[in-house]
């Protein structure tokens, strides 16, 4: 008995060792573009028939954000697949056409990985929808991976960005393959920027995937600057920066000499140690190199860094912001002196539309909790700070202080009505601002089916149709039966993705279904508009009396009156920008209404 005993225990044993961690392995190679590939690189053994899941679904510390993106079920096959070798994976986003080079493959939710930022992670798991151990994940553009305080997963390590700057659609690790003393050394140069090689235009460029093993070797000495990544641009309130790396191999006795070049000017620092801080100015561009050197004063490794302080632009409002990014392009710092109304905010990643006076609008992407400061919607906010940014085509603000002052508060957000064929003639021009469409209907609108998250629907306007996608986890209307009769009136935050125009329901209240005696708010008519007289004249083909509420640039109330005689008196309004919102029955319209 005591033989079997110790036989069981040795198995168990055996068994234990194989058991995957954080770190055993690494991802190498990166494609998202045709049907996306990728490869990663085992630095510990995984034993037969081991199951790993891979998802492009953000992560919430040891958990999934979302499980509405990609899955796919990894098993690895009868043999030990042992460290250094080199796994890849064919045609993700194809399903039943996935290939592995070790083991098999099959797809839950269809996988589809994004050129315009992506990650993607391998876990242990009970499923393919509940991590109970995170080995590895990669991202192709900073910010795109959800919370990682919590999923075990180091950024920078087991988990890390390949390029310093974008969002490549593809690419590769291109750095040594033999010379690390332990299999899992080689993540401290996997996880390098600068040794991925990547593709902008067309990821399908970096296939095939090298997949020559990793080998153990005798390491040399080496340094690698860890910060800033290289092309790094600070924002424009940065005074110092502090620069750190890293040596391996190195003896006691080396010791690093850093040199920073500044314009025509340059310093060298000797015996310098990590971290190394530098004085810097609005504007200035900055190259940084640490040299390791031995006793005797013999460079044994060299590494180098740029990067460069922004200079901030001051614009009074929305519309001169996104005419300079027309002008000079995106990833310039901006700070936006007038108010600026907000018109929609969304609890996930800080996200927030806010518009001005024209309208023109801004959507502000706030990832990293800059803005600390509670804003609600019908606040006036001046002095919003950030850098501009273009995603998937839309241009962002993404804040680099929380700066933005609450001028006034309770302002009405009144939404400009256009027609779906102008929207989407020219969606930029509507990007990020509050609208509405009038006198439209779901195609899915059965009776029976309901809104789902992350779903497009067609809504029509007699022969024109655009996209309206339930971008907003949480909304009220998420399980709601979609209306299947015409609705009068249907409003949103204008969107595109790459340059195809979306709209975004924000609640319920944008969903106004056509009740019996309402006017057809389609043959409503404001005119002379632009006017230079005392009156307006207001018509439309319904009955009864209506009501209208005329706010200023600002928000602010300042006529509310019954229409009489089909005219409304306009004499006390100075010349400028207002918003009409006309009322009769149950319906409810606006319009813009300048005054000359």
């Amino acid at each position: 008995m005591k033989k079997i005993y110790v036989l069981l225990l040795s198995l168990t044993i055996t068994s234990l060792s194989f058991g995957q961690t954080t770190g055993d392995i690494a991802f190498i190679g990166f494609n998202a573009d045709g049907s996306d590939d990728i490869a990663i690189v085992v630095l510990a053994d995984i034993a037969a028939n081991t199951t790993i899941y891979i998802t492009d679904n953000e992560v919430n510390g040891l958990a999934l954000a979302d499980t509405n993106e990609g899955e796919l079920t990894w098993v690895t096959g009868a043999d030990i697949i042992t460290s250094g070798t080199v796994v890849t994976f064919t045609d993700l986003s194809t399903g039943t056409s996935s290939v592995v080079s070790h083991g098999s493959i099959s797809e839950g939710n269809s996988f589809n990985l994004s050129g315009g930022g992506d990650a993607v992670f391998m876990f242990l798991g009970t499923d393919a929808s509940t991590p109970t151990v995170f080995l590895a994940g990669v991202q192709n553009a900073s910010g795109v991976a959800g919370t990682l305080e919590g999923s075990g997963l180091t950024d920078g390590s087991t988990f890390f960005t390949f390029t310093n700057s974008g969002s490549p659609d593809g690419g590769y690790y291109s750095g040594d393959r033999d010379t690390q003393a332990a299999f899992t050394d080689y993540i401290n140069l996997i996880s390098i920027p600068a040794n991925w090689t990547t593709e902008t235009s067309n990821g399908e460029l970096v296939l095939p995937f090298v997949n020559t093993p990793f080998t153990l070797g005798t390491p040399s000495p080496t340094i690698v600057i860890t910060s800033p990544a290289d092309s790094t641009v600070y924002i424009p309130e940065t005074s110092t920066v502090e620069v750190t790396w890293s040596s391996l191999n190195a003896s006691a006795s080396d010791t690093v000499t850093v040199t920073v070049i500044e314009g025509m000017s340059y310093t060298d620092t000797p015996n310098a140690t990590s971290p190394f801080s530098i004085t810097v100015q609005e504007g200035g561009a900055y190259t940084v190199t640490t040299e390791l050197k031995n006793s005797l004063g013999d460079v044994l490794d060299t590494d180098t860094t740029s990067f460069s302080v922004g200079v901030l632009q001051v614009v009074a409002n929305i519309t001169a912001l996104r005419a300079d990014v027309v002008a000079n392009g995106p990833d310039g710092f901006y700070e936006i002196t007038e108010g600026s109304l907000l018109t929609h905010k969304d609890g996930y990643k800080g996200k927030k539309w806010f518009q001005d006076a024209t309208p023109s609008g801004i959507y502000i992407y706030d990832a990293e909790d800059v803005i600390a400061t509670t804003y609600n919607v019908g606040d006036m906010v001046s002095g919003l700070k950030g850098k501009a940014v273009i995603v998937n085509g839309v241009l962002q603000l993404h804040p680099t202080e929380d700066s933005g002052v609450i001028a006034s508060s309770d302002n009405a957000v009144v939404a400009q009505t256009v027609t779906i064929a102008g929207f989407n003639a020219a969606p930029s021009d509507y990007e990020s601002t509050f609208i509405n469409f009038e006198n439209v209907t779901f195609s899915a609108g059965d009776g029976a089916a309901v809104f789902a998250t992350g779903q497009n629907y067609v809504l029509a306007q007699g022969q024109a149709e655009t996209v309206v996608r339930t971008e907003f986890y949480g909304a009220d209307y998420i399980g709601e039966i979609i209306p299947s009769t015409e609705l009068a009136n249907v409003s949103g935050i204008a969107g595109a993705y790459n340059g195809t125009a979306q709209l975004y329901v924000r609640n319920l209240a944008d969903l106004t279904t056509l009740s019996a005696g309402q006017f057809e708010v389609s043959k409503f008519n404001l005119f002379p508009n632009p006017s230079k007289s005392d009156f307006v004249n207001i018509t439309s083909t319904g009955s009864g009396a209506m009501q209208a509420a005329i706010f200023d640039i600002l928000g602010k109330q300042v006529i509310n009156t019954t229409v009489s005689n089909k005219r409304i008196n306009i004499s006390t309004l100075h010349t400028g920008i207002y918003i009409v919102k006309l009322t009769q029955g149950a319906a409810t319209t606006t319009k813009k209404l300048i005054i000359q």
